[in-house]
């Protein structure tokens, strides 16, 4: 954590000082995506000693955040075809989804991060892979597929039949 420190430290010194920001400006920058982005970067990058020591942990906490990220692309998605949501979001949940499928289904449909975390001493059965309760993640695939597939079929429709394909250029 002294890392982070220090990067924080640097980062609020060269904004004061370099930049003329204020305090209040500089913390709000936090607000936004790409502050949000970074600062979570500095974070991990922090935590990288940490992890060093304990590659099994990091594989967990990095396998339990993918699986938190895609859940909450897989609701976006969904709660954004069902409601016309057109947030700064909508283009990113449904590129993060094809990438985990991508990466999913080209290693058979297992994650890759499982072969990982059993090659740091992971034992096998619920708990091995990541921090989330086994209830939750035992049926990800029969829940996930499903959702996914209606929000990215409820998306494209909503697209192309409301007109709203025009502010989505892109991807008509």
């Amino acid at each position: 954590m002294a890392a982070f420190a220090l990067m924080m430290a640097a980062e609020l010194g060269l904004s004061l000082t370099v930049f003329h920001r204020s305090l209040s400006e500089h913390l709000s920058a936090y607000a936004t995506i790409s502050g949000a982005v970074g600062l979570i970067a500095q974070f991990a990058f922090g935590l990288l000693p940490y992890f060093q020591a304990r590659p099994l942990t990091a594989v967990r906490t990095v396998h339990t955040a993918i699986y938190l990220v895609m859940t909450i692309a897989t609701g976006y998605i969904l709660y954004a075809a069902i409601a016309g949501w057109r947030g700064q979001l909508v283009w990113i949940a449904p590129p993060l989804l094809g990438v985990e499928s991508v990466v999913f289904i080209g290693n058979g449909l297992k994650c890759p991060l499982t072969a990982i975390a059993v090659r740091y001493g992971a034992g096998k059965g619920p708990l091995f892979d990541s921090f989330l309760p086994e209830r939750i993640t035992r049926h990800t695939l029969e829940v996930f597929v499903p959702l996914i597939l209606l929000g990215v079929s409820l998306l494209a429709v909503r697209w192309l039949t409301f007109g709203e394909c025009s502010r989505w250029i892109w991807l008509c």
